[in-house]
């Protein structure tokens, strides 16, 4: 998979999240991964618990995660 900006907008194709920014949903995931906090005691503040984790489990499957880290490990190298 590259980090061409095909490749990327192959993966988020479907991902339309509807009652939630993305932005939000992403807050969410980093907020759980650099707390290392449970999906149930996920802060009021984001989205249902269940609904980030629709769509973590989502962008994992689709392999968009893997795109993201080449992506930063890319950029981080070249800088």
């Amino acid at each position: 998979m590259g980090c061409h900006p095909a490749a990327i907008e192959a993966n988020l194709q479907g991902w339309t999240p509807t009652q939630h920014k993305a932005r939000t949903l992403w807050n969410a995931i980093q907020y759980i991964a650099s707390t290392g906090c449970q999906w149930a005691q996920l802060p009021k503040d984001f989205p249902p618990f269940t609904t980030v984790q629709y769509h973590f489990y989502r962008m994992r499957d689709n392999g968009l995660l893997v795109v993201i880290n080449a992506v930063l490990v890319g950029w981080g190298r070249a800088h």
